[in-house]
């Protein structure tokens, strides 16, 4: 048995690019539709809402960090057992610390959803569809 440690001392931290700066023309907010493809002319007869966590990734609260599953975008996910169901998500900026910390109120968060939501209604389809939300806390 050796007491010599030399394998387990780090060396210097590599060098990385410098992350570009996010900016506020960088900001997504509102509803993106995942599931058909936004340019696809196929029907749908409701929506599923997927709505992350006050400031947490919109895409990555709906993964799995042990298998990268991710519920909301994988081809196996909600779409399979839903293939008639339009899935949405919901983009909000709601983060606490960093550059672009927002002041975030829940009343403007609901509103910019309802909003989002009445922009994605297809003309010709019927006021009531079923809506579905998946949330994350």
């Amino acid at each position: 048995m050796s007491l010599h440690r030399s394998a387990t001392r780090r060396g210097p931290p590599p060098l990385a690019a410098p992350k570009p700066k996010k900016g506020y023309e960088n900001v997504e907010q509102g509803v993106k539709q995942l599931y058909p493809d936004p340019s696809s002319d196929k029907k749908t007869d409701m929506d599923i809402v997927f709505v992350p966590g006050l400031g947490a990734h919109p895409l990555l609260s709906f993964k799995s960090t042990e298998t990268n599953f991710n519920w909301a975008s994988d081809e196996d996910g909600i779409s399979r057992d839903f293939p008639n169901a339009r899935i949405l998500l919901y983009h909000s900026e709601s983060s606490w610390t960093g550059a672009l910390k927002v002041k975030q109120f829940l009343h403007n968060l609901a509103h910019t959803l309802l909003e989002g939501l009445k922009a994605k209604r297809e003309v010709g389809l019927q006021i009531e569809r079923i809506k579905i939300e998946v949330n994350h806390e």
